[in-house]
């Protein structure tokens, strides 16, 4: 478990690595491997991870790895054997959301979720067993929505307000309760901060959990040097330059959907023209769109807002920690492919977000090697991720420059 504030004192840098929910991990744990590989230790200097959904289940995957590399040594696994476990346990996960007929017809029902949610517990209790979160050595932030108490809920194993009931499972259960797809949770816990709320789907609250790990580990900061940030206003802002954040998700591409929903709006509305010639209407500067578009069109509406939230929160974090300690990585994943293959064929999909990670991690190389051939003072190494890594994750202390 984490130090607490009676250690002799606080770490000299803290590193956090955040995974979106959704089908982002498919890809951005190929490109994370390809860090590992080319700057090894590159996961291990990580001293938190953070996620929700699909994006907890890595993050829980990871620091359970990583904590059991931590006591066992030089016997356990290398960080890219772990980081290889973890793509085929996301893959795993990811199979069990294929259609069968008896999906259907829960989803017809309207009586039940889609899935029951049997396949992925099980696959979670044979991975992590019975651990708790307290017994991760690497610290952990998982986010869910506390249905109960309608607000954000959080699980972390470090002070202050740390979790010292829940177990991994559990907490991975409660952050990807996706309603109407799978049943909300309670995990029949009597004690702790959730009890037995009823949980669902961290999304509902926010699909980036970068600004919640900077939340939670400025806390964390704080109470290591014997702060409270009740009586002090400063407490948590003066340790800002002690934190890095590496931000992986994707962003859900449906192209100009919107685009197309406004040209069949103005042609609408020449046609009408057309037939009344003393109709006069305005330059069109806006678009008409009310709720049978929404319903024709729910899931694009339902991702616009999703990634809405990604992208304040990945835009409050970068402005208070600058370039330099926060980098997003978002490659884009078209979303209607991604889920006629994710329900119809995931083996097609886990095929498709590998060839995507090769594309992007290509990419990244060429533009690392492109900032190498400009003159040092020309360089800006904040807008590539190769050279972010390289410059201001794998440096020590971090620049302040």
């Amino acid at each position: 478990m984490p130090e607490s504030k009676q250690d002799k004192r606080a770490p000299e840098r803290m590193r956090i690595i955040s995974f979106d929910g959704g089908p982002s991990a498919l890809i951005t744990l190929r490109v994370l491997r390809q860090l590992e590989a080319r700057f090894p230790g590159f996961v291990e200097r990580a001293q938190m991870f953070s996620g929700t959904s699909t994006g907890a289940f890595v993050s829980l995957y990871l620091a359970h790895a990583l904590s059991l590399r931590q006591r066992q040594g030089v016997q356990a696994p290398g960080c890219l054997d772990i980081i290889d476990g973890c793509i085929a346990f996301n893959e795993r996960m990811t199979r069990q959301f294929k259609v069968k007929a008896i999906n259907i017809l829960r989803l017809i029902s309207g009586l039940v979720p889609m899935y029951d949610g049997k396949a992925i517990r099980e696959i979670l209790e044979e991975t992590f067993g019975e651990a708790k979160l307290c017994e991760l050595e690497k610290m952990v932030v998982i986010e869910a929505f506390d249905s109960t108490v309608w607000r954000k809920a959080t699980y972390h194993q470090f002070p202050p307000d740390a979790d010292f009931v829940t177990t991994l499972v559990d907490a991975a259960l409660a952050s990807s309760a996706f309603p109407v797809l799978m049943p909300i949770y309670r995990s029949g816990n009597t004690v702790g901060r959730h009890k037995n709320d009823l949980m669902m789907d961290g999304a509902l609250s926010n699909n980036s959990t970068a600004m919640t790990a900077l939340s939670d580990a400025l806390g964390y900061l704080a109470y290591q040097d014997g702060h409270d940030a009740g009586e002090d206003d400063l407490s948590e802002a003066r340790y800002l330059p002690q934190i890095s954040i590496l931000s992986l998700g994707c962003t859900p591409q449906s192209p100009k959907w919107f685009e197309k929903c406004a040209e069949m709006d103005a042609s609408m509305r020449m046609l009408l023209d057309s037939l009344f010639r003393d109709s006069k209407h305005p330059p069109m500067r806006e678009m008409q769109y009310g709720w049978l578009w929404l319903l024709l069109h729910n899931f694009r509406a339902a991702l616009a807002f999703i990634e809405g939230g990604a992208q304040s929160d990945a835009r409050y974090a970068s402005e208070l920690l600058g370039p330099r300690q926060f980098f997003r990585f978002r490659p884009p994943l078209n979303s209607v492919d991604f889920v006629v293959s994710l329900l119809g064929n995931p083996d097609a999909l886990i095929e498709q977000t590998g060839q995507v990670a090769e594309v992007q991690w290509r990419q990244a190389l060429e533009g690392y090697r492109l900032q190498q051939k400009l003159p040092p003072e020309e360089r800006e190494p904040w807008r590539n991720l190769v050279s972010w890594a390289e410059n201001y994750w794998m440096q020590d202390p971090p620049p302040t420059g």
